[in-house]
C-alpha cells in the first residue's frame, strides 16, 4: 500500500471514529431526570417529552462550559438557544424535542426543570424547620428542590422516610453537586441518606425526585450530632432473638456505643410481608414466617435482631351475612373471617349447591347467573369448619343508575370554588329524571380519593344488567401525561382512560361517562380539536370486544383535548351557590334543572318533543350553550361526544 493510500485510509477511519463519538451518549431522557454530557467537545443530541404544558427552565451544572440549541422535532430552527447555558422555556405536552449540548472543559450535568415554586432550582422551598418536612411527588418524573442554611458546623445527615423509591440531591448554592444518594439499604430500604460535612452560615440546596417516576408521599429529615458528640461505632439491640404469633406486637430498644454516641438510626424489616417496624423500634407480626428487624447506622454500623413470626390456627368460620340476594351477572365475594381473627392460614373453599343459578369463579368470587336460589358453602383449608350462606338471585329488571364524583378540595390544599354546588346540581339533575315509571338510583360523594372513587363505581354499579344504563359524572383537574389522559381526585392520586375503562368494562349494559374537567377531550383524542375517536375509544377497546365500542360506552366531555373546563363565577356574587361549571350548568338545563335557581325548568334540549333527551341532543345543547355562556369571556371550550349521534336516553320525563 502507497503512502498517500494509507494516509487516505488513516483520514476515513479518523472520520468514522469521530461520527462514532459524535452518537456516544445520545438517546432519550425523562423531564427531571438528571445527566451528565461529556466535556471532550462533541456535541451530543437528547430527545424528550414533557409531561404538561408549562414553562420551563433547562440548565447546565458544573465546571464546565456549554452551549446548547433546543428543537421541537421536525422544525429546523430552534426554539431557544444559549451559551453557559440557561434557558427558559415555554414547552407544549406529548410534543417530542430535541436538546442539542456541547460541552467543554469538564463534564456538566443538564436538567429540565418546571419553572415553579419549589420546582427548580431558581424557585426552591426555603426550610426553617430543619426536623422534618412532608411532601408528596404527585406526578411522575417530578422533582422538588429545597434550600436551607447550616445552622452550624458539621456532619449532617439528610434523609427521606417513605414507601417510594426516592433519591437525592445536595448541591452547593450554584448547583454544583455535593454528595448523591439513592437506596438506604437496598433492597430493603429505599429512602435516600446523605452524609456530608456542611458549614456554618452557608446555603445549600437538596433535590429529591422519585426513582423511575414513581409519585406518593415521603418525609424530609436533616440531623446532625452536638457539639462534641461522637460517631456510633457499635449499636446493641435489647434482643438479638424475637417469637411473635401473628397479630402481635412487641418493642425492640438498642444501645450505641460509645454512651451518648450519635447514629441516625433507622430501623427496617427485611420481609414486610412477616413483620413490619416503625421508627419507633415496635415490630408488628403480619404473617408466619421469619425476618430480620436491622437498626442501620452511620458508617455501615448495624444492629440486628432475628424475628419468628409462628401460625395461629383456626378454630372456627364466621360470615357477616347469611343470605344475599343478587342479579343475573352480578359477582360477589363474601366476607368472612376465621376464629381466631388471627389465625395464620386464611384460605377457604367455596361450593354451589346449583351451579344454574351460582357458580364459583377464581376460589372465591361468586357469579350470578340465572334466576333460583342455592346454597353456597365456605369451608376453610385449616380444620375443615363449615358455613352456609343462602343466595337468591331475582329476576332482572332495566335501570338507569347514576354516579356523581366531585372534587373541591385536595390535601395539598388545592380548592375548587363551585365544585360542590355543580356536584349537587347534577345529582339533583339525575335525581328527578322518571325513565318508564323508574327514578334512576343515583349517588353522590365529594372529595373521594382514587380507591374510593374505584370502590364508590364498583358499589353504584354493582347490581347492573345487560338492559341497564350505568352513567358516570367526574368533576376535578383534568390533564395528559406522559401521553396518557388522566383526572386527579383528593389525594392527588390519579386514574387514566385505561385504568378507568378496566373497572367500567365489568359493568354490564350501557356505560354513559360525563367528564366535566380541563382538557378530558383528551379521553377521546389527544391529537384533534374536535375529532372524533382516538385515546379514550383505544383504552376502552383494551380487553373488550370490538363490538362493543359501538354499543356499550358513550363519552361526553366538557372540552376538547387542549382546552381548559370554566367555571361561571358571578363577580358580584362570586360564592359558592352562584357558581358552577359551565358544562355542568348547560347539562343541567338539558335535562330540565336549573343549576343555580335550584328548581326544575323544562328539558330544553328535548328537540323532537318525545319527552325524551338523548345523549346526541345533550351533546348539541350543550356545545353551543357553553360557548354562549363564556362569548364573553373570551375563552374557548368545545364540548365532545363520542359516539357521533348517540341515540341513548339520557333524560327523560
Amino acid at each position: 500500500m502507497k503512502g498517500w493510500q494509507r494516509l487516505f485510509l488513516a483520514a476515513g477511519l479518523l472520520w468514522v471514529l469521530l461520527c462514532l463519538s459524535a452518537l456516544a451518549g445520545t438517546g432519550d431522557v425523562f423531564m427531571n431526570d438528571r445527566f451528565t454530557v461529556p466535556g471532550d467537545g462533541v456535541e451530543r443530541v437528547y430527545t424528550f417529552t414533557p409531561t404538561a404544558n408549562n414553562l420551563y427552565t433547562i440548565r447546565s451544572f458544573g465546571e464546565g462550559s456549554a452551549q446548547a440549541e433546543l428543537y421541537l422535532m421536525g422544525e429546523a430552527e430552534p426554539v431557544a438557544a444559549a451559551e453557559g447555558f440557561s434557558m427558559e422555556v415555554r414547552l407544549i405536552a406529548d410534543a417530542t424535542y430535541r436538546l442539542r449540548v456541547r460541552a467543554r472543559g469538564g463534564d456538566v450535568e443538564v436538567e429540565m426543570m418546571r419553572s415553579a415554586l419549589g420546582r427548580s432550582i431558581d424557585r426552591p422551598l426555603v426550610l426553617k424547620d430543619l426536623k422534618g418536612y412532608d411532601k408528596v411527588i404527585a406526578r411522575a418524573y417530578d422533582t422538588h428542590w429545597y434550600s436551607f442554611t447550616a445552622p452550624e458546623s458539621g456532619l449532617y445527615t439528610i434523609r427521606s422516610q417513605s414507601a417510594i423509591n426516592t433519591v437525592g440531591y445536595l448541591l452547593d448554592q450554584a448547583g454544583n453537586k455535593l454528595a448523591m444518594s439513592d437506596n438506604l439499604y437496598s433492597p430493603y430500604c429505599l429512602d435516600f441518606r446523605i452524609v456530608h460535612r456542611l458549614e456554618k452560615g452557608r446555603t445549600y440546596i437538596l433535590r429529591v425526585s422519585g426513582r423511575g417516576g414513581t409519585t406518593g408521599r415521603y418525609r424530609l429529615i436533616i440531623s446532625s450530632p452536638e457539639a462534641g458528640q461522637p460517631l456510633a461505632a457499635e449499636i446493641v439491640p435489647d434482643r438479638a432473638d424475637l417469637i411473635l404469633t401473628e397479630g402481635e406486637s412487641a418493642k425492640l430498644s438498642f444501645v450505641l456505643k460509645p454512651e451518648g454516641a450519635f447514629g441516625d438510626v433507622v430501623w427496617l424489616s427485611t420481609d414486610d410481608r412477616v413483620a413490619a417496624v416503625d421508627q419507633e423500634g415496635k415490630v408488628t407480626a403480619l404473617s408466619s414466617g421469619t425476618a430480620r428487624i436491622i437498626m442501620s447506622g452511620l458508617n455501615g454500623v448495624q444492629g440486628v435482631s432475628s424475628l419468628t413470626v409462628e401460625p395461629v390456627p383456626v378454630a372456627g368460620i364466621q360470615v357477616e351475612k347469611e343470605a344475599y340476594s343478587l342479579y343475573p351477572g352480578d359477582t360477589l365475594t363474601i366476607p368472612w373471617k376465621p376464629v381466631p381473627e388471627n389465625a395464620s392460614d386464611r384460605r377457604v373453599q367455596l361450593e354451589s349447591s346449583d351451579e344454574a343459578v351460582v357458580q364459583v369463579e377464581q376460589g372465591d368470587l361468586l357469579v350470578a347467573v340465572g334466576q333460583g336460589e342455592c346454597t353456597v358453602t365456605l369451608r376453610t383449608l385449616d380444620g375443615g369448619f363449615t358455613q352456609a350462606v343462602q343466595i337468591t338471585v331475582l329476576a332482572p329488571k332495566s335501570r338507569y343508575r347514576a354516579l356523581i364524583l366531585g372534587i373541591q378540595r385536595f390535601e395539598d390544599g388545592q380548592f375548587r370554588l363551585g365544585a360542590v354546588n355543580t356536584t349537587q346540581g347534577v345529582f339533583d339533575l339525575f335525581s328527578r329524571q322518571d325513565y318508564d315509571g323508574l327514578k334512576a338510583e343515583v349517588k353522590m360523594e365529594l372529595d373521594v380519593t382514587r380507591s374510593r372513587a374505584i370502590a364508590a363505581i364498583r358499589e353504584a354499579f354493582r347490581r347492573a344488567d345487560a338492559g341497564d344504563v350505568s352513567i358516570l359524572y367526574l368533576n376535578s383537574h383534568g390533564g395528559v401525561s406522559d401521553r396518557n389522559a388522566w383526572v386527579k381526585f383528593a389525594d392527588g392520586e390519579k386514574i387514566t382512560a385505561a385504568q378507568l375503562e378496566k373497572e367500567l368494562r365489568k359493568i354490564p349494559g350501557r356505560v354513559v361517562v360525563l367528564l366535566d374537567c380541563c382538557q378530558s377531550g383528551s379521553f377521546l383524542s389527544t391529537r384533534a380539536r374536535r375529532g372524533f375517536g382516538g385515546r379514550f375509544v383505544q383504552a376502552f377497546a383494551s380487553g373488550s370486544a370490538g363490538r362493543l365500542i359501538s354499543s356499550k360506552y358513550c363519552i361526553l366531555t366538557s372540552t376538547s383535548a387542549l382546552q381548559d373546563s370554566y367555571r361561571l363565577l358571578p363577580v358580584s356574587d362570586a360564592a359558592e351557590g352562584s357558581s358552577s361549571t359551565a358544562f355542568a350548568r348547560s347539562l343541567c338545563e338539558a335535562g330540565g334543572w336549573d343549576l343555580i335557581g335550584d328548581k326544575g325548568t323544562r328539558h330544553r334540549a328535548d328537540l323532537d318533543q318525545d319527552r325524551r333527551v338523548s345523549l346526541w341532543e345533550a351533546y348539541l345543547y350543550t356545545h353551543s350553550r357553553v360557548r354562549r355562556f363564556l362569548r364573553g369571556q373570551k375563552a374557548d371550550q368545545d364540548v365532545q361526544l363520542w359516539p357521533k349521534g348517540c341515540g341513548i336516553t339520557l333524560f327523560a320525563h
